[in-house]
């Protein structure tokens, strides 16, 4: 269990900056030859087709949609921020 009153030491702001300008150079070869620039710009028929994510990523969400427990709005949201994470 995560104890979230643990003080751990503080990242520097220059890691902080590296980790941030990593991610975008990521995110902008990503989504550059389609001409966007954020996650958030990215069309669901984008995330369900050349920037789809491998099977083993979006196993639970096929299922969610199947018992109709997710929408495909929410589908395209949590595919959105998956991207983050890769």
């Amino acid at each position: 269990m995560m104890d979230l009153g643990a003080r751990e030491p503080a990242e520097s702001s220059e890691a902080v900056a590296s980790r941030v300008a990593a991610a975008r150079r990521l995110q902008a070869d990503r989504l550059g030859p389609y001409g966007l620039d954020r996650n958030s710009d990215v069309p669901g028929r984008l995330l369900r087709g050349p920037l789809r994510l491998p099977p083993s990523a979006t196993t639970v969400l096929e299922r969610a949609m199947e018992r109709q427990t997710l929408t495909a709005r929410g589908y395209d949201r949590v595919l959105r921020v998956t991207w983050l994470l890769e």
